[in-house]
């Protein structure tokens, strides 16, 4: 069923409960009460309402860092500490709420696979803002989006595309234009298109879409088109998603616990009874790794530093997730800013911060 026709079917039914879609280690809900969207949640860490206010450039890093810090002691949700802390008025958070959740919801039209389930009466995680979306303005823009995103691949292949700046600079970059002017001032010969949003802390459409509209309007150009890094192959061939299935289970049983994340998260969504079987073991997978990682390599309150220098720094194959979070490293966050601050999920930051570490690349201040 197409995510439009899934939208539809919750409106058009008037029905009340939560929507949960899932893409591999990707869960989104949809809180709906009466067919009226009331609210939305997602484990992907670039749908958080942190990141949000940060890729809408009206807070910074440091903002956000603060606000989490705040968030840990007290419990109380970010956004009335966003209100609470004077950086945006009350009735602006509304508005932002409502425009997050959209984005949220805007994300599933782009997802090519994944498995929803539909808890009827029921509100998965309650406590949030409750606010109201009519299903049928999202369905008509969600289906837009859509067809843009292909107009966007067929330039931008993949988000490992290298963009410059023309000598000719846009004037004024439109209603977008914090988010816009911090897309472009990111733009320099260097980083790539997940460089760029990873940065901006940007979710990958409207990162695209600002990207390709400066481009199409001759502010930009292609230097150069990576290639996507390679799926990683298991044994050096192609594997039955129950051969998958059954070595991360023998791994997980070893307390391989990385190594089974890797296989487990290669098995798509769509396959058989991924919710049941594949699903609960990634989440073992993911824990047992963070808390492994804990153990033997990093504490949240330790503070990390460069082993190398910024000149040797820049000469090194990184990723993208590497350079965003050896660029977060100033000699004075701990490692619970720099998970705080980072669009990535717990488990993916301290692996990087593990083989950053592994590598010498950075060390305990």
């Amino acid at each position: 069923m197409p995510f439009a026709d899934l939208l539809q079917f919750v409106s058009a039914n008037q029905s009340t409960g939560t929507l949960q879609v899932r893409n591999q280690q990707v869960v989104k809900r949809i809180l709906f009460e009466k067919g009226k969207i009331i609210s939305s949640s997602s484990s992907d860490p670039r749908d958080y309402l942190g990141h949000f206010l940060v890729s809408q450039g009206l807070i910074s890093e440091e903002d956000l860092r603060i606000a989490m810090e705040v968030q840990r002691s007290s419990k109380m949700l970010l956004g009335k500490i966003v209100v609470m802390s004077g950086k945006v008025p009350e009735q602006e958070m509304v508005r932002l709420l409502k425009l997050k959740t959209e984005e949220t919801v805007y994300t599933l039209f782009l997802w090519s696979e994944g498995e929803f389930t539909f808890y009827h009466d029921e509100f998965i995680n309650r406590l949030f803002v409750r606010i109201a979306l009519d299903p049928q303005a999202l369905i008509f823009e969600g289906v837009m989006r859509h067809d843009e995103w292909e107009r966007i691949r067929q330039v931008f292949p993949n988000n490992h595309v290298v963009l410059n700046r023309t000598p000719e600079a846009p004037e004024t970059l439109g209603s977008e234009s914090l988010q816009a002017n911090m897309i472009y001032s990111l733009v320099d010969n260097k980083r790539t298109i997940e460089d760029i949003a990873l940065a901006s802390h940007c979710l990958e459409y409207p990162a695209c879409r600002i990207l390709y509209q400066l481009y199409d309007a001759g502010y930009l150009v292609i230097s150069e088109v990576l290639e996507s890094p390679r799926e990683r192959k298991i044994a050096g061939g192609d594997h039955s998603t129950a051969q998958m299935l059954n070595l991360g289970r023998e791994l997980l049983q070893k307390k391989q616990f990385e190594d089974a994340l890797e296989i487990l998260r290669e098995i798509k969504p769509s396959a058989d009874n991924y919710q049941t079987n594949v699903a609960p073991l990634i989440d073992i997978a993911e824990k047992e790794t963070v808390r492994e990682i804990y153990l033997r390599y990093i504490r949240p309150d330790q503070v990390l530093r460069l082993q190398v220098t910024l000149d040797r720094v820049s000469t090194m194959d990184l990723t993208p997730q590497e350079g965003f979070v050896l660029s977060r490293m100033d000699g004075s966050w701990d490692v619970s800013s720099i998970l705080a601050i980072t669009p990535m999920k717990e488990v993916d930051v301290l692996r990087v911060i593990k083989k950053l570490i592994n590598r010498g690349i950075i060390g305990m201040k």
